[in-house]
């Protein structure tokens, strides 16, 4: 009965079927444990306010985000978020919402994997993905696979699905996971919809290229919808909108990108070179494909943000060509990695550097893709069978050695630093590092070949143990941090009946507490100036009302990407209120701590984290206009 019972399992549950199993589980579980879920934060912020826009138009209508329109009028995603909300709450919503985004996209990615590497490359492909650090662009604010609620989650899901379909040759399923993409973030789906153009043969680029007519021209005739827009093509930034966008918007001017934010894109760029020399055809058909198109976006970006100071081809940010091309760089290292390792010297020579240049960061990893690529490309060319003396071993196993320093060093700095300021235990900065994963790819890898073990078993059950453990430790929500929990709710209660819906307010440092709490439109803020790269009239609005913040020593006013708080001696007072209150597009302030004894309204909850005051700007008005007719009487 035993032997029967041991029969079936293993006819039910083959040793290949396990390891695949195993390794998805581990892989998927490592991937959670190393970008968790924290909450609405960062651009999900953005999103949910366009959903409760579209949930309540009469009351964000009056908000400078939406007063002279935004970037939900170009995607659904916020009609589809706002239906969940109107199900489930704002926490609830965007926590299921981000958890199916995760799950989808990591199906994805491996649906895509699966088509372009093979067994064992595969796990290795994944693991640097779940690994490496996934951020693209300047100032290391955007990266794919999300960790919060955005549209660009979604978009990348069906990007990666549409890049799968066609590499199966399954032309009308990309065509449709592509258009997918195009309505939740147009900006997100061109790199997909243009690679897929280029890699189309001659047969099937013409319907490619009707169909990509078509998706752009039901975009292209809601972006034409207004008079102004029509002109948007030829329309350049007049001089003060262009200095705000460049001073709170940088990450989009390629001038203001350092040496080190390039190193992620050399390096990716350096490995499709190799894939270029040493891949396959459909390889290398799909490495000059990559090259060529990103390329061209980055040409373009850098003569519409920098040189010409074009408005559409800055608003479309072609720059964001970036998060495909690093992304599947990353799968194809795993592919070329044993081809060059069967190759001449030089090849393992080239592919030991830019296994260093994985380990490091910034400018040292930019340092290395670069000498390495040129090295490798010369002598490859000119002295393909060339080998080093012993000096030259000495002075290249000196590469390895320091690259261990720094990264041993940078590892130990990391852990602390995000143990202290992000509250991140230091066994998740260590096990999610891509040394450990590397490390703990020989050790799979040197399990797998001991024949006769049942190294597939223990490795069954430890990824089976290691997505349990993701799927728990994945919510790290801040205790309290609930936006509609009863304590929140309850406390602002008596503030929603005192301030009418269709009131502007300004909460201190309190965009959220207003735009999801109270459920107002806010002031100002510099969250909200993200939208001055779209619209002239919201750059004009926000500079005013951000400069007065800034006069009134409001934190708020700061409009640099890079805050720097003000002193102490410079917080708010009584008659900077008074200032604030001059605009007369506002009719709330909400002040943390009380100016002085003539508050409308104070509410305080500790359970909550909510404390404020409330002064209304018509009597503070009314007041100053008083003394002034008393004066001259």
């Amino acid at each position: 009965m035993i032997k029967r019972t041991a029969s079936w399992r293993m006819q039910t549950w083959p040793p290949a079927a396990q390891l695949e199993i195993a390794m998805l589980f581990l892989l998927f579980g490592l991937w959670l444990v190393a970008r968790p879920y924290t909450g609405i934060w960062h651009d999900s912020q953005l999103y949910t306010a366009q959903a409760l826009h579209r949930l309540y138009p009469e009351i964000y209508g009056a908000d400078v985000f939406f007063r002279f329109g935004s970037q939900d009028s170009y995607t659904l995603f916020p009609a589809l978020y706002a239906w969940a909300i109107r199900l489930w709450g704002i926490d609830q919503a965007a926590y299921l919402l981000t958890l199916l985004g995760k799950l989808g996209w990591f199906a994805a990615l491996v649906y895509l994997a699966r088509e372009l590497l093979r067994i064992p490359a595969l796990w290795l492909g994944l693991a640097l993905v779940v690994s490496v650090a996934p951020f693209y662009g300047s100032h290391k604010i955007f990266s794919y696979g999300e960790t919060f609620l955005t549209a660009r989650l979604y978009a990348e899901t069906f990007g990666l699905l549409a890049l799968g379909f066609w590499l199966r040759r399954r032309p009308l399923p990309a065509l449709a996971a592509t258009g997918t993409a195009l309505c939740l973030h147009p900006l997100m789906a061109l790199p997909v919809l243009a690679l897929i153009i280029c890699m189309a043969s001659p047969s099937t680029r013409h319907t490619v290229i009707f169909t990509t007519v078509a998706t752009m021209g039901g975009l292209g005739a809601l972006f034409l919808s207004s008079p102004e827009a029509a002109f948007a093509p030829l329309r350049l930034y007049e001089q003060d909108w262009f200095e705000f966008v460049d001073i709170r918007n940088q990450y989009v001017v390629l001038c203001n990108w350092g040496a080190g934010v390039w190193a992620n894109a050399v390096f990716a760029a350096a490995i499709w070179i190799s894939v270029l020399a040493v891949g396959e055809e459909r390889d290398r058909h799909l490495s000059v494909s990559i090259l060529l198109t990103t390329g061209l976006a980055l040409l373009f970006a850098w003569l519409g943000t920098s040189a010409f100071h074009h408005v559409l081809l800055t608003q479309i940010q072609l720059w964001r060509f970036l998060w495909l091309f690093q992304l599947l760089a990353l799968l194809m290292l795993a592919k070329v990695a044993p081809l060059l390792w069967k190759g001449q010297v030089i090849d393992r020579i080239y592919l030991g550097c830019l296994g260093c240049a994985l380990l490091l960061d910034d400018e040292p990893r930019l340092f290395l893709a670069i000498l390495g690529t040129l090295g490798w490309g010369c002598l490859r060319w000119r002295l393909p069978d060339w080998r080093p003396t012993r000096l030259y071993w000495f002075l290249l196993g000196l590469i390895p050695l320091l690259t261990l320093v720094i990264k041993l060093s940078a590892l130990a700095y990391w852990s602390l630093a995000n143990r202290v300021f992000l509250d991140k235990p230091i066994w998740v900065t260590l096990l999610t590092d891509p040394l450990t994963v590397l490390l703990g790819a020989s050790v799979v890898a040197y399990g797998l070949r001991r024949k006769g073990s049942n190294f597939h078993h223990v490795l069954l059950w430890s990824g089976l143990g290691m997505m349990v453990f993701g799927l728990l430790y994945w919510d790290r929500r801040p205790e309290g941090s609930e936006l509609e929990s009863p304590a929140r709710l309850g406390a602002i209660a008596q503030v929603q009946e005192f301030i009418p819906p269709d009131a502007t307010v300004y909460w201190q440092n309190g965009l959220v507490e207003t735009w999801f709490i109270l459920k107002r439109a806010h002031y100002a803020s510099s969250e909200q100036s993200v939208g001055v790269l779209f619209s002239r009239d919201t750059a004009r609005q926000l500079k005013v009302r951000q400069q007065r913040l800034l006069q009134a020593h409001f934190s708020d006013g700061e409009i640099y990407l890079d805050k720097t708080l003000l002193p102490p001696e410079a917080k708010p007072t009584f008659a900077d209120v008074r200032y604030l209150c001059e605009d007369p597009e506002l009719d709330y302030v909400i002040m943390q701590e009380p100016v002085s004894p003539q508050v409308d309204l104070a509410f305080r909850n500790p359970t909550a984290h909510l404390e404020g005051y409330v002064y209304r700007c018509a009597r503070l008005r009314t007041e100053v206009a008083s003394y002034y007719r008393g004066g001259m009487s």
